[in-house]
């Protein structure tokens, strides 16, 4: 399955909106199928009662399950199992307003519900990376190219620029 996601510094969660959302804002999206991953698990809780999370996104909120399954920045090349919410809801501010389909953090540990959470650590736990670091460079409108984030490694080309 393929997403199309914001990566939020400010954050360690991540989120996606699931099969079963039917907010307003899941309904241009694509959506999150458990049933269509190998590698997809509840996430164990204390109970057997699938818990319920909710998320403060920016000005929005996210309401939905905690799910476990490989997550990977390409398809099958770089990857970790990560836990993430599974979207039930989401609101329609700020949602509908943005074309990506979830939220990848890349924030500190703390910043995650807890280590399962945070996809940067658990890239790093699995030596997914060549380095564990991502770079960021922010193009300007006479560079004619888009931004870039790198994973892993800092580009040559984009130093001293």
């Amino acid at each position: 399955q393929e997403f199309l996601v914001v990566y939020d510094t400010g954050s360690g969660n991540m989120f996606l909106p699931d099969r079963a959302c039917q907010s307003t804002s899941c309904m241009t999206k694509h959506t999150y199928d458990k049933l269509l991953s190998k590698a997809a698990k509840q996430v164990p809780n204390a109970t057997s009662v699938p818990e319920e999370v909710s998320l403060a996104v920016g000005h929005g909120s996210v309401v939905g399950h905690p799910t476990l399954d490989k997550v990977c920045l390409e398809p099958e090349k770089v990857c970790a199992s990560t836990a993430f919410v599974a979207a039930a809801e989401m609101s329609d501010v700020p949602f509908s307003l943005y074309p990506f389909d979830g939220v990848v953090g890349l924030g500190m540990p703390g910043l995650s519900r807890n280590k399962d959470y945070n996809f940067l650590g658990n890239l790093a736990e699995a030596q997914a990376l060549e380095k564990d670091r991502f770079t960021v460079w922010l193009s300007k409108e006479v560079d004619h190219e888009d931004s870039e984030i790198a994973f892993g490694e800092i580009p040559k080309t984009r130093l001293g620029s």
